[in-house]
């Protein structure tokens, strides 16, 4: 008897969106920006979203896991804890898109990844 698989890709993907700063003081907005300078207009909201592509014609199910403004909204722990509940068994991870930044932790130049994949699979 031959083996049958479903396969599942979850795509984590990091995103900067550049937003106009409030006029007045916004309390709701308590990350601070090192970066920006005091009196900049405009920051960058930097988010890590989490995509899930199941087999068939089913939604994608997305989520944020990580805002500058808001912080941890979503553990990947527990996503990745309900997949394995459901029979999912992570098979490969695939970085697909990168970026190079200067002096990120002391090192003189580092890559980051943007956007990775992690193809999951279970038996049929």
């Amino acid at each position: 008897m031959t083996a049958k698989w479903e396969y599942l890709v979850v795509i984590w993907s990091r995103f900067a969106t550049k937003k106009t700063r409030p006029k007045r003081s916004d309390p709701t907005l308590s990350y601070s920006f090192p970066r920006q300078p005091s009196g900049s207009e405009s920051y960058w909201l930097q988010e890590i979203r989490l995509s899930i592509r199941r087999p068939g014609p089913s939604k994608e199910e997305n989520f944020i896991l990580w805002s500058s403004e808001d912080g941890e909204k979503n553990s990947l722990l527990d996503i990745y804890n309900k997949l394995g509940a459901e029979g999912w068994e992570m098979v490969s991870v695939t970085p697909s898109a990168m970026t190079m930044q200067d002096e990120v932790d002391g090192y003189p130049h580092s890559s980051n990844a943007l956007t990775v994949g992690y193809w999951f699979k279970r038996s049929i």
